[in-house]
């Protein structure tokens, strides 16, 4: 099943919901739904995937009148209330890896984090939040080769030392 954003009754988006849990969340046969391959908000009670879960739920008023704009194809300006939280680019996080740790893996964690603002303002939310944990991730890994690094150097140096100094005695 696919997973849904909904309009709650205070009129912000929230979501992505798997379809068998948005009982749960308060989503009523008149709240305005929408899934990746739809073109546009619809009633959930409209929604054909929904037709089990929505015969469970019982009628209620929808005190939005007005069908919102799809938030993630439309301007941002008519649909800022929709927008979600825009996620962290990690960029601070990326370039002191990159300095201070493992060049090659913090390269890649900058060009992800550089992507996550574009992504966002371009309303592709979905792919800026991917974005976003990917330079995450790469900031990660890249500290942690940092340090294994540094480690594996110290113990080298640590037995030439000890393995050198025995020749002197």
């Amino acid at each position: 099943m696919n997973t849904y954003y909904f309009i709650t009754p205070q009129g912000k988006q929230a979501g992505p919901v798997p379809a068998e849990q948005l009982k749960s969340y308060g989503v009523t046969r008149k709240t305005f739904v929408w899934c990746e391959g739809m073109k546009d908000w619809t009633e959930a009670e409209n929604v054909p995937e929904l037709q089990g879960i929505i015969e469970q739920i019982p009628p209620q008023i929808n005190t939005m009148n007005v069908p919102p704009q799809n938030p993630l194809y439309s301007g941002a300006s008519q649909n800022s209330q929709f927008m979600p939280e825009k996620p962290d680019t990690y960029l601070v996080w990326a370039i002191l890896t990159t300095i201070l740790c493992c060049l090659p893996f913090g390269i890649v964690s900058i060009v992800y984090a550089a992507k996550v603002d574009t992504l966002y303002y371009a309303e592709r939310y979905v792919e800026a939040q991917d974005a976003s944990r990917k330079a995450k991730n790469w900031a990660i890994a890249s500290a942690a080769t940092g340090i294994a690094v540094a480690i594996i150097y110290i113990i080298v140096i640590l037995a030439a030392a000890g393995s050198h100094s025995r020749f002197f005695y």
